[in-house]
């Protein structure tokens, strides 16, 4: 699995023309999408207040820099607050977004609010910021915290959204499981579809099917890059250099995923 690193579409797209097709095929493309998810969602101009990252770690980071890139919501509508303030700061100063003073000032100033923290965190940062949080969406980021868990320490006025990404949304070809309760309206389950769809694919699915879902989404590409590694292996032991052997397994596993669209 070491072997072969993330992949980057864009970057894997100068390895081979594959990439970007079945980029396309599994994920459609968010750039097309931007306008239309602005004007349906309530993104954009007809956005109400920024969205707020509740903790700023990797997944939060890379959402936040593909809406941005998509055009859905660029980083003068961002907000992000979390215990590094050195790290905030330099990325307010490098993209522009807006560091709020702390968590409660961050929820008085958005209309949706990303938990980006671990998920022991979770319930004791949305009692911090629940009266400050009136109406809106809180999307959770956090891995094995369900929705009962999060019900009764949200806004009553606010929607709530769980969700479940793996890590192949760091290279823009994420999973993203979502899932809500009743009280929350479709609308703002179409919200949480179109942030997530920055980085990759977005299923709406009952909870009680995450497991298995997460399963698959998560577990099983620690499978792929064992099944990538072994014939790089194999071809450098058999003379090939390691970075063609590494391009030719990557556009072998790209057109065969195409394949089965």
């Amino acid at each position: 699995a070491k072997t072969l690193t993330a992949l980057d579409p864009d970057k894997v797209g100068r390895l081979c023309p594959a990439a970007r097709l079945i980029t396309k095929a599994l994920a459609g493309s968010p750039r097309k999408q931007s306008a239309d998810s602005n004007l349906r969602h309530g993104f954009g101009d007809k956005m109400e207040s920024e969205l707020g990252f509740l903790g700023y770690g990797a997944m939060s980071r890379d959402i936040s820099q593909r809406l941005a890139d998509s055009g859905i919501i660029p980083f003068d509508r961002q907000i992000v607050s979390g215990r590094d303030r050195a790290k905030l700061d330099q990325a307010a100063w490098e993209k522009g977004l807006t560091v709020a003073d702390n968590n409660k000032d961050l929820a008085r100033r958005c209309q949706t609010v990303v938990l980006g923290v671990k998920p022991a965190q979770v319930i004791g940062v949305m009692d911090e910021i629940r009266d400050y949080f009136h109406g809106g969406l809180v999307i959770s980021l956090a891995a094995g915290v369900t929705l009962e868990a999060m019900g009764s320490h949200v806004s009553p006025q606010a929607g709530l959204v769980r969700s479940m990404p793996n890590v192949a949304a760091l290279a823009g070809g994420g999973t993203t499981l979502i899932c809500a309760p009743p009280e929350t309206d479709e609308a703002q389950v179409e919200k949480a579809r179109d942030i997530f769809e920055s980085v990759g694919i977005c299923l709406n699915l009952p909870e009680h099917l995450f497991d298995a879902a997460g399963a698959v989404s998560g577990s099983v590409q620690a499978y792929f890059f064992e099944i990538m590694a072994n014939p790089v292996r194999v071809a450098v032991r058999l003379g090939l250099p390691w970075a063609e052997a590494r391009r030719l397994v990557i556009n072998t596993a790209l057109g065969s995923a195409l394949l089965v669209t």
